[in-house]
């Protein structure tokens, strides 16, 4: 078994969280806070690089990208980890964490971190980015939504 795929499965084992292997991908079910997606780990096993994924369930209308990617746009200022991407094209909203570990180990620590730090920061701006997606103000849902509560 490749060495991703052998450090994330051990971790989602020892946690009984449940997933799925595709191929080249371990797609797993995340929920919290009344919000629920879809997180997915691409295995770059040639490359040595783990990424992760929380993919937004449904697609931004076409009428509302260009207020997503303003939100999105001021929300990415000052991430300290990962990024949220939109595309422009189909609508999919997704955040991406990832690592290179070439020539390191990839253990459990590893892997915590770059899963928390995804799932995290998805579950704290899902709210307000689904509101963006049915008409809010894009600027004052990232303004309100990097406040601290």
């Amino acid at each position: 078994m490749p060495r991703l795929r052998e450090a994330v499965t051990a971790y989602l084992d020892k946690r009984t969280w449940p997933y799925e292997v595709q191929g080249r991908f371990i797609v797993s079910p995340v929920a919290g806070d009344g919000e629920s997606w879809v997180a997915y780990f691409e295995l770059r096993e040639d490359d040595e690089q783990l990424l992760v994924y929380s993919i937004v369930s449904e697609p931004v209308p076409p009428e509302r990208r260009s207020a997503v990617s303003l939100f999105l746009t001021r929300v990415n200022h000052g991430l300290p980890i990962g990024n949220f991407e939109l595309n422009l094209n189909n609508g999919e909203v997704r955040y991406k964490t990832s690592i290179d570990v070439e020539g390191v180990p990839l253990d459990e620590p590893l892997v915590d971190h770059l899963l928390l730090a995804n799932i995290v920061t998805m579950g704290r701006y899902l709210r307000p980015l689904r509101s963006v997606m049915a008409g809010a103000d894009p600027t004052a849902s990232a303004e309100e939504a990097d406040t601290p509560s």
